[in-house]
Formats: C-alpha cells, structure tokens, sequence
C-alpha cells in the first residue's frame, strides 16, 4: 500500500519540478540568445 502510493507520489514530484525548471530556464535561455545575436 505505502509502496503503491510513493510510485504516484514521487513521479508527480518531479514532474512539477522539472515544469518548474522549464518555466524557470525558458525565459532565460530566450534572453542569452537574444543577449548573444
């Protein structure tokens, strides 16, 4: 049951985290290319 639960848990966090990252890195990654040329 506890295991069960982690495999629903853990994906759901790091997916939220990696969209986190995106929203985060998007805009500056953009930002460097424009910056760059």
């Amino acid at each position: 049951m506890n295991q069960e639960s982690d495999m629903i848990v853990i994906p759901r966090s790091i997916a939220l985290r990696a969209s986190l990252n995106l929203i985060i890195a998007l805009p500056s990654v953009a930002a460097l290319r424009m910056y760059e040329g």
